[in-house]
């Protein structure tokens, strides 16, 4: 019979726990052991470019036949990010950003000019 507060209220505590589904997932359990740690890898090195000290990195990223990313990180951290449908979209993002950098006094890598 249920209760007026619930259904395990004033059941003895051997029916209450054969009632309570039991842990499937050992991973989900507070001692299980942590996952290793993910590894970032570093996407295709589109251009480089720098500014006072600054350096602006731009990457590719492919995610498969779905999408790709374009990345940009000044000095290592990223600070804009955008998926596009293909890689050559990403590419023409990628230039256009290029160019713009470029009028707003950014000046090409000398690393970059030696790959």
């Amino acid at each position: 019979m249920v209760g007026k507060r619930g259904p395990f209220f004033g059941r003895a505590l051997s029916q209450r726990q054969n009632t309570l589904p039991a842990m499937t997932n050992p991973a989900l359990l507070w001692n299980a052991p942590k996952p290793t740690p993910r590894t970032t890898r570093r996407g295709e090195p589109v251009f480089s470019m720098t500014k006072n000290g600054r350096r602006l990195d731009a990457e590719l990223r492919d995610h498969g036949e779905f999408w790709c990313e374009i990345q940009f990180l000044v000095d290592g951290d990223l600070v804009y990010g955008r998926l596009w449908p293909n890689r050559s979209v990403a590419l023409v993002e990628a230039e256009v950003k290029r160019v713009e950098l470029n009028a707003r006094g950014w000046t090409p890598s000398i690393d970059a000019l030696a790959k």
